[in-house]
């Protein structure tokens, strides 16, 4: 009997304007050799904050009643028309009539692992993986922004953060991780604040080993200060310095705790084989050798290449 694989709620939602994408066509993916296209873009949802995005679809897929047929795939097709119809703010400064697209984005929070060619480490970022992106013509700006609700197993209290001057603020962060459909897990930072007492939950009272649905919003804003320096000598007007922060968040604003004889929860012994397959991964990123491929921009759709990918272990 085959395994049932569990599928844990992992729900991310985007609305943004597209800033940039980028289409990359490959003619023979898999073992039946499927056309695939990957998508890669950038959505804005505010001045300074943006999140980036990636698609893959290949062009069908079998059938599950009948694996001897094949089905068209929704997202294939949706990313055709991305290519057709969609327009960056990067296609406008380039000359390209209208207003950038609005999109929706519809998908899940993992796990971007690659190898730092300068290093040879492997970077570890969140990233928004997307089952679908469509055109929202109706949108306001007060609706952009990305929202996540997500299945967690909690691997560690939260600490307090303090300021500049060492003194405790209302933000905790603490870790814990999402679960796969292949059964791999996906850590995370996440941050909470003392609204509504999230933050002194997860300081003071959370269990750790606790699975938990948490609700909230993920923040990637640049934000540009003008400090001006101080000084007794100083003559004329003031030297300004120009000072660029980050705000990278996964903040928790709610959730709740799921019981263990729930099929959602996630026990000891999942969580553990969870997370040596996430080492495994890392592993064997570190252990590949170097690829030097020349990376063209735009849409490429004539290149032949084969890709190898097991189409029975995609979710889609």
């Amino acid at each position: 009997m085959a395994e049932i694989k569990k599928q844990y709620e992992n729900r991310v939602n985007l609305t943004g304007v597209l800033k940039e994408f980028k289409v990359i066509h490959k003619d023979e993916a898999g073992a039946d050799k499927i056309p695939m296209k990957i998508v890669n873009a950038i959505v804005e949802t505010t001045e300074g904050e943006e999140h980036r995005v990636s698609m893959m679809a290949m062009k069908s897929y079998k059938d599950k009643k009948d694996p001897t047929k094949r089905v068209e795939n929704k997202n294939y097709k949706a990313i055709e028309t991305m290519e057709e119809r969609y327009v960056s703010k990067e296609d406008v400064a380039n000359g390209a009539e209208g207003n950038a697209t609005v999109v929706n984005v519809f998908g899940s929070l993992e796990v971007n692992m690659y190898k730092d060619k300068n290093t040879g480490e492997v970077r570890e970022n969140p990233q928004i993986v997307a089952r679908n992106i469509s055109e929202n013509k109706n949108a306001n700006p007060e609706d952009f922004g990305a929202t996540f609700t997500l299945t967690v197993y909690v691997s560690s209290r939260g600490v307090r953060l303090t300021d500049a001057q060492g003194e405790e603020t209302d933000q905790v962060k603490f870790k814990g991780f999402t679960v796969d459909y292949r059964g791999q897990a996906h850590p995370f930072e996440f941050s909470a604040d003392d609204e509504n007492g999230v933050a002194s939950y997860f300081e003071d009272d959370v269990e750790v080993g606790s699975t938990m649905t948490l609700q909230g919003k993920i923040y990637n804003k640049y934000i540009v200060k003008e400090v001006v320096r101080q000084s007794e000598n100083s003559i004329g007007k003031p030297i300004v310095d120009t000072k660029r922060e980050t705000d990278r968040r996964i903040l928790v604003i709610g959730g709740n705790v799921i019981e263990e004889d729930t099929p959602s929860h996630i026990d000891s012994k999942t969580a553990k084989e969870a997370m040596e397959k996430y080492e495994a991964a890392k592993v064997d990123i570190k252990s590949k050798e170097d690829k030097k491929e020349e990376v063209k921009k735009g849409i490429t759709g004539v290149k032949k290449k084969t890709t190898a990918i097991d189409e029975d272990s995609l979710p889609f």
